[in-house]
C-alpha cells in the first residue's frame, strides 16, 4: 500500500508551484516516494515522505557514499509538507495516525530496470536468501540487527555475491547508516535493485522510515512479501515456501523495531 499518493493536494501543489517539478512527467511511484522527469535525460528529480531516504543521500555526516549506492545530484530539501495516514483506510492490519511530515525533493542519476542477464539472478537470489534467512529467525529477534548480519555473511558466503567484492564495502556502509539512525528499517528487495548503463548494480531505496511506516500502516510490518520478487520463473518456482516463509514471520513483525 502506498503512503506516499500523488494525486493528494498537497502534492500537486509542490508539483504545480516548485521550479524543478513543474510540468514533470511522473515516471514511477513506490510506498514512500514518485519519481519524475527532471529535463536532464540522464537523471530523475525523487519526492519522498521518507527521511531516511532522504538523509541516506543528502546527510553529510551519515550519507552512503558508494558505487552502489545512487549519485547525488542535487539537494532541494523540504519543499512542503504530507498528511501521513489520512488516505489510509482502517482495518485489521492497517490503524494509521496522522502525522504531518515534511516532503523532500532532490535529483539523482537515472538508473535502468534489471530485466535479463547476471544482475537478474543476483537481485533475485539475494532477495529470495535474505527472506529465507529472516524466516528462520526466533521469537523476539531483531530484524535489523538480523538483517546487517546476513547481509554480511552472503557476502561473504554466496559465490554469486563474491564474484562482486564491492558488495562487502556496500553492505558495511549499509549497516553502518541503518545504526546510525535509528528510524530505518531495511527494505531490500528484487524492485528496488537497478543498475547503470555499465551494468554496475545499485540498491535504489534499501532503507524505509519505521515512524512514517506505522504512521500510514499501524503495528503491520514490512519483512516479507511475494511482491519482492516480480519475475514469473522466480514466482513459480517458489511460490509455496515464500507463502510459508511469510505464515512463518508474521508472528515476529513486532521485532522489526527491536
Amino acid at each position: 500500500m502506498k503512503i506516499l499518493l500523488m494525486n493528494d493536494s498537497s502534492v500537486t501543489t509542490v508539483r504545480k508551484t516548485h521550479e524543478a517539478l513543474k510540468g514533470r512527467k511522473l515516471i514511477a511511484s513506490g510506498m514512500f516516494s514518485g519519481v519524475f522527469e527532471s529535463g536532464n535525460p540522464n537523471t530523475v528529480l525523487k519526492l519522498t515522505v521518507c527521511p531516511a531516504t532522504y538523509y541516506m543521500l543528502n546527510d553529510e555526516a551519515i550519507k552512503i557514499d558508494d558505487i552502489h549506492s545512487p549519485k547525488l545530484i542535487k539537494n532541494y530539501g523540504q519543499v512542503g509538507e504530507y498528511l501521513v495516514g489520512k488516505n489510509v483506510k482502517e482495518t485489521n492490519l492497517t490503524k494509521p495516525n496522522k502525522k504531518l511530515v515534511p516532503l523532500f525533493l532532490f535529483e539523482v542519476e537515472r538508473l535502468e530496470k534489471i530485466s535479463k542477464g547476471p544482475n537478474r539472478s543476483l537481485a533475485l537470489n539475494l532477495t529470495y536468501e535474505l527472506r529465507r534467512r529472516l524466516a528462520g529467525l526466533e521469537h523476539g529477534i531483531s530484524v535489523r540487527g538480523a538483517t546487517a548480519k546476513i547481509l554480511i555473511e552472503m557476502a561473504n558466503q554466496l559465490p554469486q555475491l563474491k564474484d562482486v567484492p564491492t558488495l562487502l564495502p556496500y553492505f558495511e556502509k549499509l549497516n553502518n547508516f541503518v545504526g546510525s539512525y535509528g528510524d530505518a528499517f531495511y527494505d531490500i528487495h528484487a524492485a528496488n535493485l537497478m543498475q547503470r548503463s555499465d551494468g554496475t548494480i545499485v540498491f535504489s531505496d534499501p532503507v524505509g522510515s519505521i515512524d512514517i511506516y506505522t504512521s500510514g500502516h499501524g503495528e503491520f510490518k514490512p519483512i516479507v512479501s511475494l511482491s519482492d520478487v516480480k519475475w514469473t520463473d522466480v514466482k513459480d518456482r517458489h511460490r509455496k515456501e515464500f507463502q510459508a516463509l511469510i505464515n512463518k514471520i508474521k508472528p515476529n513483525q513486532k521485532a522489526l523495531n527491536a
